[in-house]
């Protein structure tokens, strides 16, 4: 049997007119701590709000906030993305959309069985 809780967090914000902004990111919500259970690993889900005018995202996983090796670095025209494989730990993650790019979020995951 799996069990999954999702919870998405999100906040207000305010665009100044012509100014471009960056995608949003959801969810998980910057420090938030994952419980997951069952015998196989479940996925992660990530989403994010798409930046003013992006139709082509980049999610970036990382372990620490360094990004200069990410665990998943994946192209995607959609606003959300499911990696599946992470193992327990502490991870940062962001989204990248043309030259505009997400604040950073950190989350932990743990596994129980």
């Amino acid at each position: 049997m799996l069990a999954v809780a999702l919870l998405v967090l999100t906040t207000g914000s305010s665009v100044v007119a012509g100014e471009r902004t960056g995608p949003e990111l959801l969810c998980p919500s910057d420090e938030t701590a994952l419980t997951l259970t069952g015998v196989h690993r479940p996925p992660v889900i990530f989403s994010w709000r798409a930046a003013d005018g992006g139709l082509a995202h980049r999610l970036l996983v990382a372990e620490g906030r360094d990004f200069d090796h990410p665990i998943v670095d994946r192209a995607t025209t959609e606003t959300s993305e499911t990696v599946r494989g992470l193992p327990g730990g502490t991870y940062s993650w962001k989204v990248i959309a043309g030259d505009a790019s997400s604040p950073v979020a950190t989350f932990s995951l743990k596994y129980l069985k």
